[in-house]
């Protein structure tokens, strides 16, 4: 049996034994009229008035997500602003704050790109910095008294729309929502305090909200910016629109909450020997940082001492230059003990994967050097049939074998368990 894979901006031709099982959901197809739907939400919004009714007087403020996530801006953001020309918003009172957190920035193709013709040089587009504190302001702190620093284009303006995209998150439960607050137009510090509670909670996971503390504190962060209004969107496998949830910018994520965690968690049997899995392609496989999200989502249905084969291409490499540092000449508890002194979220990421590592064998088919790839805890591959071969190394005689084409937005639960909590 041959599957295709997707890989980057392409896809890979995997080929395994007829008995492989494909872990599908079943097919979630796209809005016919994005725009048409998007103009519904803003006029009949969940928990919340009609935009024009929430827009005061003033600039707008639309903060986004960066190049990593697939929100598909040019296809619904055009229509956001007519929306607001028509209720007196000209463009110049409107502004695109790239909430990018702690990532990489963007070059001016790259945010053509992102927010497409239409859209580019239409109205201001200013990229978020966590480290220039001569743009940010302290609003309050948390409940877990987390000074909150956010970006000072948000914090001054009179009206904020929240964009972006809803998946499961490792350990915010879900993307989407307050996230583009925190971390999106964070500051460093208030990001970094924010992202150590998964050190010590165990109820920091994949969609996992109630009690959640980092979810809690990035709920305190974005009740202290107070947006007027947020537009999330949900796509299905082949990276269409297939949701849009607008409105409130708490009821409105929770909605769509829900809608991910009913239609991306496929029940499973048992644990498997040997998991096949695509980080879903570009842009959840643009580096290595991102990738391993998929990795998250599916190791739990390898059984111990098993393999897990990811597909990810990681054309921006390895992600945070930090990353690689942390598998270096430390074991489990010499990381966990130095995080715990000198907090790093690639560290953290770093931890999660050598934890993975000791219970199952994980494969990376991508483009990254070999060497590299050996140094953090994987094993190296170029091609799948070069991935497979190094597969069966680790693997009995007689194997099972699932496949996830969408390792970066499934998140497999096993029969019988809550969907609640995956």
């Amino acid at each position: 049996m041959e599957i295709e894979l997707a890989y980057g901006r392409e896809t890979r031709k995997v080929r395994v034994e007829d008995k492989a099982l494909i872990v599908r959901m079943p097919p979630v197809p796209p809005l016919n009229e994005p725009a048409l739907s998007l103009l519904e939400g803003l006029n009949q919004p969940i928990g919340s008035p009609p935009l024009k009714d929430c827009l005061k007087k003033g600039r707008v403020v639309v903060v986004t997500s960066d190049k990593t996530r697939l929100v598909r801006y040019p296809i619904f953001l055009p229509s956001l602003l007519d929306y607001l020309n028509k209720e007196g918003v000209r463009d110049s009172d409107i502004s695109l704050v790239i909430g990018r957190g702690n990532h990489g920035g963007h070059s001016p193709d790259e945010i053509r790109v992102l927010f497409g013709e239409d859209v580019f040089g239409r109205v201001e587009i200013m990229e978020h910095d966590c480290h220039d504190r001569a743009h940010l302001v302290e609003v309050g702190k948390t409940r877990y008294g987390n000074p909150v620093l956010l970006n000072q284009r948000a914090v001054e303006a009179e009206n904020v729309i929240l964009t972006g995209a809803i998946k499961f998150h490792p350990y915010s439960g879900f993307s989407g929502g307050r996230k583009a607050v925190l971390p999106g137009i964070s500051g460093f510090e208030t990001l970094q305090r924010n992202h150590k509670i998964a050190l010590s909670s165990s109820r920091c996971g994949l969609g996992v909200l109630d009690g959640n503390p980092v979810h809690e504190e990035m709920l305190d962060a974005a009740r202290l910016l107070d947006p007027c209004f947020l537009i999330n969107v949900v796509c299905n496998e082949s990276g269409q629109i297939a949701r849009l949830f607008v409105g409130h910018w708490q009821k409105a994520h929770e909605e769509g909450c829900g809608f991910v965690r009913e239609v991306f968690c496929p029940e499973v049997e048992g644990q498997a020997d040997l998991v096949i899995a695509s980080a879903s392609g570009y842009p959840d496989d643009i580096n290595l940082y991102q990738s391993l999200k998929a990795v998250d989502n599916i190791s739990p249905v390898v059984r111990d001492g098993g393999v897990m084969m990811l597909l990810a291409e990681c054309r921006d490499g390895f992600g945070p230059e930090e990353l690689l540092e942390w598998f270096d000449g430390e074991d489990l508890v010499e990381t966990r003990a130095r995080l715990e002194k000198e907090f790093s979220i690639p560290g953290y990421v770093a931890l999660c994967l050598k934890k993975t590592a000791e219970r199952i064998r994980i494969v990376l088919v991508s483009s990254l050097a070999h060497a590299s790839v050996r140094r953090a805890a994987m094993i190296p591959a170029s091609t799948p049939d070069e991935g497979l071969q190094e597969a069966r190394k680790y693997l009995p005689s007689r194997f099972s074998t699932w496949i996830f084409p969408q390792g970066g937005s499934h998140v497999p639960v096993l029969k019988g368990k809550s969907h609640q909590e995956p």
